[in-house]
């Protein structure tokens, strides 16, 4: 049984709302590719891979006992934690007029580069803090504000390293109408499985000579991925062959 198959029967108005996010926000997803046509896949096909992988890495004793309000977390933040590198003109024009843009924009134009690759390399460093906005307008009203606020902080810690912190991180939280989530546990998963997702499903090898891959360093990250055996998990050890970095 799917995690959305279990949020359908703990909750089915939960699991319309994560349904209704995904078909909202797969254009979105879908644009990555034209910010960064030569990276591996960050489309819907790489959330819905996720979904399994979250569900593999998980013993199903503790999946049991995982809330409806966990499982519609660990969702939704799977579906956007890497929509900030999509093109949502309102982050674009927000991010270009801070200091810290312009600052990494005048070292661009500097060295004779274009505007697009500074923005390119700046949203590759910051996409991940983009997902608390990202959330909030795509969850806003349908769901409680402190469940916006940590689906939020879950999908935009695949990029840090502060879970650790229980200032900041503390083990179970209040999300309203007595429902509790797990950020620190529903944050590992996500960063986990993003990790092993590292296979040829995200490189295929005709995609390749397709998109015109010119940059080295992009074209050594397909290569890797497409010479990994994907992850197998026996006596609860999760074993991952590949090459890279």
């Amino acid at each position: 049984m799917s995690y959305r198959d279990i949020l359908k029967k703990q909750d089915a108005p939960l699991y319309d709302i994560f349904m209704e996010l995904t078909e909202d926000i797969s254009d979105l997803l879908q644009s990555i590719e034209q910010l960064f046509p030569e990276y591996t896949r960050h489309d819907p096909s790489h959330s819905l891979k996720l979904e399994s992988v979250a569900l593999d890495i998980v013993k199903p004793d503790i999946v049991d006992h995982l809330e409806a309000v966990d499982i519609f977390s660990l969702l939704c933040s799977l579906w956007l934690h890497d929509a900030g590198m999509g093109v949502l003109a309102e982050i674009e024009q927000a991010e270009k007029a801070k200091p810290a843009f312009q600052e990494k924009l005048a070292g661009f134009l500097r060295l004779g580069q274009k505007e697009r690759e500074c923005w390119r390399q700046y949203v590759r460093e910051h996409h991940h803090e983009f997902c608390p906005h990202i959330t909030e307008k795509y969850l806003s009203g349908k769901i409680k504000p402190p469940l916006i606020h940590w689906i939020g902080q879950i999908g935009q810690s695949h990029g840090e390293s502060t879970i650790h912190d229980r200032r900041n991180w503390p083990k179970v939280v209040a999300v309203g109408d007595n429902a509790h989530i797990k950020p620190p546990f529903l944050a590992v998963i996500i960063r986990l499985s993003d990790i092993l997702h590292f296979n040829s499903d995200r490189a295929p090898e005709y995609l390749v000579e397709h998109r015109h891959i010119d940059n080295i360093v992009s074209l050594s990250h397909w290569r890797s991925h497409q010479v990994v055996s994907d992850y197998t998990i026996v006596d609860d050890i999760c074993c991952f062959d590949g090459v890279t970095k």
